[in-house]
């Protein structure tokens, strides 16, 4: 059974970054894009994708 902690210690940086700076620091997608250097929307999809990753990764390791 994988933890959220050791799936996001996991992560490639780049994707560990969207994380810290979406939910430890808080950032709006604008403020993550502007850190970023890339479009609001690019971060906005980034971010799903990633985070829909990650719960599949959790589903499949709780059956």
């Amino acid at each position: 059974m994988q933890s959220l902690g050791s799936l996001i210690a996991a992560l490639p940086e780049e994707e560990r970054e969207l994380v810290r700076l979406r939910f430890a620091a808080r950032l709006s997608f604008d403020e993550i894009a502007a850190v970023l250097g890339k479009k609001t929307s690019a971060v906005k999809m980034a971010l799903y994708r990633l985070l829909g990753r990650m719960e599949k990764q959790l589903e499949a390791s709780h059956v």
